[in-house]
C-alpha cells in the first residue's frame, strides 16, 4: 500500500526509530513508523538511515513523498511525484 503526501512532522529517538506524519495537511496526516529490529544486520541499519535522511529532507524542503508501507511499518521512500 502507498500513501502520498507531505511530510508533516517527524520524531526520531535514540535506536535509531521513530514516527513520520505524512499526508496533504498537518489535520489530515497518517503515522508510520520505522525502527531497528533487535539484532539489526548492517543493511537494517543502512535503510532505516536512509529512510530518516529522506524523510527530513523531503520535510526540510516541503517536498511530497510516496511511502509504501505495510501495517503502518515505511518499507520504502520515494521522493517526489
Amino acid at each position: 500500500m502507498a500513501v502520498t503526501g507531505l511530510v508533516q512532522r517527524m520524531t526520531v529517538n535514540q535506536g535509531p526509530q521513530g514516527c513520520a506524519l505524512i499526508g496533504p495537511s498537518p489535520t489530515n496526516t497518517q503515522a508510520f513508523f520505522f525502527t531497528l529490529p533487535d539484532r539489526a544486520t548492517p543493511t537494517d541499519i543502512a535503510f532505516v538511515g536512509g529512510v530518516i535522511d529522506m524523510l527530513t529532507s523531503a520535510m526540510t524542503n516541503r517536498q511530497e513523498v510516496t511511502v509504501e508501507h505495510t501495517d503502518s511499518r515505511i518499507t520504502s521512500v520515494v521522493l517526489g511525484s
